[in-house]
This record gives structure tokens, C-alpha cells and sequence, in this order.
């Protein structure tokens, strides 16, 4: 089975009237949505997505990984919250690993052992 990418379901980027009627019609809610800059590299053994998460704590991140889709939300208590989600199959999770260094989140996402490449040598 192999691994495959969607391209990460995000919204377009907000313009300066977007955060005034945002500000205008949400300020009840005390919420805003945003999208993340991300980047995804792959090697044989591991999958590596950064997201740009400025201003954001590890107490006000949650990374679920349920059924091939990767779920990351994080919400502060300034006003900000974000959801991102990933399909990504054949992940172990188990032996994966997160980080959150200077705004940036590191997620070593390592391949279960069945989508890992393999070569087949003809006889």
C-alpha cells in the first residue's frame, strides 16, 4: 500500500477588510479562524510537516491522528484558533514525534513498516 497526499484543506489568506468584518462579526464568539503555512517532505522511513505556529504554546496544541487523517488544532487565548487537517496514510503514530521550537511545529511522522519502500529483485 502506498502512502499518499492530499493537499492540506485550508482557507484562503485573509486581507485587511476580511479581518475587519471577522473582528465586526465574530467578536461574540471570541474566535478566528486562519490557515497555517505548512511544508511536507517525505524519505523512504519518515514523513516531516512544519507548520508555521507563531504565538501559539504546546498546552494550546492537539494533534489527533484518527482513520489516515492528521487533525492539528490550536487555540490561544488571544483570540486565535486553527484547524488543519491532513490525509496521510499508513503512519505509526506510536513512534512518531512532535516539537514546538521558535513558532514552529516539527512533526516526524514515521511510515508503519508496510509503506516503507521496498525493492523487489527480479530472478
Amino acid at each position: 500500500m502506498s502512502t499518499f497526499y492530499l493537499t492540506p484543506f485550508t482557507k484562503r489568506k485573509e486581507n485587511t477588510i476580511d479581518h475587519f468584518f471577522n473582528d465586526l462579526c465574530y467578536s461574540g464568539f471570541n474566535h478566528r479562524f486562519n490557515s497555517l503555512d505548512s511544508n511536507i517532505n517525505e524519505t523512504d522511513d519518515t514523513i516531516t510537516l512544519t507548520i508555521d505556529l507563531p504565538g501559539f504554546e504546546k498546552s494550546d496544541i492537539k494533534i489527533d491522528y484518527i482513520d489516515d487523517q492528521l487533525y492539528i488544532e490550536a487555540k490561544s487565548d488571544q483570540r486565535n484558533e486553527i484547524n488543519q487537517q491532513y490525509t496521510i496514510r499508513n503512519i505509526d503514530i506510536k513512534k512518531s514525534n512532535a516539537e514546538l521550537k521558535n513558532g514552529v511545529l516539527t512533526l516526524q511522522l514515521e511510515k508503519a513498516s508496510a509503506a516503507k519502500k521496498q525493492l523487489l529483485k527480479i530472478n
